[in-house]
């Protein structure tokens, strides 16, 4: 296994339960890149009912960690808000047909659930998604990587070889293994190449800030919108939130880190008045990661897809971590079979 974040533990996890033998190797740390910080959204409303399905299993699959795992809760109960007219339009038919509780909301009541709006009313509907909440990522990570082997070690490259896979690494070593899954975030379409593998990915850069309140505010709940979103950070009193990245995409290759997190710190100067007063102005915390771009990701950034070139597969994709536990399992059919990928995991594009 290739990559300790989320998607990487949960694989190597699910193979452990069906007594695989799996060693996890991780460049950095456990959750040190693209899953990162303290919470994530978990969400059933999608604009795609098969995801909405896959997020109603995922949920049930926390539940299960945190009994199995023994970490007291990895999911909240907050609830999301999935705030604008669009919401109605798209992702409530969605979540219907997957057989998901939704019910909409008119401005007022979304105001009072996310907390104090701006004068110009910025969300005048939604839809509340009460299966939805903030997923404790440490937590996780943390419980996860305690059930599996994980060694410190920068993996250059894996090898099909027929019958077994190789994988190399920065210091010399060459590791013999059955499988090889690449989980490793950003750096999955330059390790798949190297074993023949295309993965159509490009990564651009993301900040996401963190903010205490102003005044004493009611819990609120987590949420999505065109322009942004946002969600409360466990018990610490804080809400993070994330901007939609507006205008020209900023390559992580080519785009200075520093400059950029300037930039969206000015730009959530102008946003917050307007869409969360109740906010302090200034930032207490950042969190910087990636925005992930693939021809099977919808119009919301959300997808996901495994290639597999023989004992060699390579997984990709956006808005993961609500779906880990269902990717977990995925994952581990696809390492285990002969050939090919689990038919929830292909990569279907989107045009």
């Amino acid at each position: 296994m290739v990559g300790g974040g989320i998607c990487g533990l949960a694989a190597a996890h699910e193979l452990a339960r069906r007594d695989v033998r799996v060693l996890v190797l991780e460049r950095t740390g456990v959750g040190a890149e693209q899953s990162a910080g303290l919470a994530r959204i978990f969400r059933i409303a999608h604009v795609d009912a098969r995801l909405c399905a896959l997020a109603l299993e995922a949920r049930d699959g926390w539940r299960r960690w945190a009994e199995r795992l023994g970490t007291g809760r990895l999911l909240g109960d907050e609830g999301v808000v999935a705030a604008g007219r669009q919401a109605i339009e798209r992702q409530a038919p969605a979540m219907e047909s997957a057989g998901a509780t939704w019910r909409a909301l008119d401005g007022a009541e979304v105001a009072r659930r996310i907390g104090p709006a701006g004068d110009d009313d910025p969300w005048p509907a939604g839809v509340l998604d009460p299966l939805g909440g903030a997923v404790r990522v440490q937590r996780a990570l943390r419980a996860l990587s305690a059930t599996v082997e994980v060694r410190r070690g920068e993996v250059l490259g894996a090898e099909d070889r027929g019958q077994e896979a190789v994988v190399h690494l920065a210091d010399g070593a060459r590791l013999r293994a059955d499988r090889v899954l690449v989980c490793a975030g950003v750096g999955v379409p330059a390790l798949a190449a190297t074993a023949g593998i295309v993965v159509p990915v490009r990564f651009t850069r993301h900040v996401r800030l963190t903010y205490g309140w102003s005044r004493p505010v009611a819990p609120s709940a987590c949420f999505t919108s065109p322009s942004a979103y946002g969600l409360p950070l466990g018990r610490t009193g804080r809400f993070a939130v994330g901007l939609e990245d507006p205008g020209e995409p900023a390559p992580l290759d080519t785009t200075d880190g520093d400059a950029f997190a300037c930039t969206v710190r000015g730009q959530h100067a102008d946003w917050l008045p307007h869409h969360l007063p109740g906010l302090e102005p200034h930032p207490v915390g950042e969190v910087r990661c990636v925005s992930v771009h693939a021809p099977w990701l919808d119009d919301h950034d959300d997808g996901f897809a495994a290639l597999r070139q023989g004992r060699v597969v390579a997984f990709a994709g956006s808005n993961l971590m609500k779906f880990a536990p269902v990717l977990g399992d995925r994952l581990a059919r696809t390492v285990l079979a002969e050939d090919g990928v689990h038919e929830d995991l292909a990569p279907a594009m989107v045009a």
